[in-house]
């Protein structure tokens, strides 16, 4: 038979594996509950079969054809969701810049959608232009960069495109930070009633996010709780 000192330790042994486990539960979960930081920059898309699409190439990668359409949308994004498409359906985009635009032989027509985005993420004291869409004419070989450079001023950083028609005015990439929370309450009463869905708190995403966790300690004290309640039956 074993001690009762063996006994002992042998159950704070495994009471402490249970507690490492659950350590490394935490520890893998926990990244999942910080947020990704957020950058606002000029987005590149494509459109595919009359529908956006988001390039995972750069505009220098694609040579598009005749009647094709890109577009370019300032957002701010991060790793872990989508970018938000141009505000104008790609159907129409290419009527609306180049209806009046005949073809051509050995040159081709692509119109370029440029979106500024949202007010809510313009730089400080800046205000985004118009949404505007125009019609690049160019060999047949050219490819996307060259196409928006010929209709567009660009500012550029080692190829990475930071303003088009001089927007945003200095910044390139910039860290994004969201409207504190009264300030948020604030530019909502300002601009009148808003949707339902988008006036959901943001604690209600942070909740979300922590839910892993919470289940995770539920979990583990239920392990423990259970193990100790085994020991006590086999004495």
């Amino acid at each position: 038979m074993h001690s009762a000192s063996a006994l002992g330790s042998a159950w704070r042994t495994r009471l402490a594996s249970l507690g490492i486990s659950l350590g490394m539960v935490l520890m893998i979960m926990a990244p999942g509950a910080a947020q990704a930081s957020t950058y606002r920059f000029w987005n590149f898309w494509t459109a595919e079969d009359g529908v956006w699409a988001y390039s995972q190439l750069g505009p220098a990668s694609t040579v598009p054809p005749d009647g094709s359409v890109q577009g370019w949308v300032f957002a701010a994004t991060d790793a872990a969701s989508a970018s938000v498409a141009p505000n104008l359906d790609p159907k129409e985009a290419f009527d609306a810049a180049c209806a009046n635009t005949p073809a051509q032989m050995d040159k081709k027509r692509v119109a370029i959608v440029i979106d500024p985005g949202a007010l809510e993420i313009a730089p400080v004291g800046q205000t985004p232009p118009a949404l505007s869409s125009v019609c690049a004419v160019a060999s047949v070989g050219a490819q996307g960069y060259e196409l928006l450079n010929s209709v567009t001023e660009l500012r550029t950083d080692n190829g990475f495109i930071c303003a088009i028609n001089s927007y945003p005015a200095m910044e390139c990439s910039a860290e994004f930070e969201p409207l504190p929370i009264s300030a948020s309450e604030e530019v909502a009463q300002d601009e009148g009633p808003t949707d339902f869905a988008e006036a959901l708190p943001p604690e209600s995403e942070e909740s979300n996010a922590l839910a892993p966790v919470s289940s995770a300690l539920v979990i583990g004290l239920l392990a423990i709780a259970g193990f100790y309640y085994w020991r006590r039956r086999t004495r």
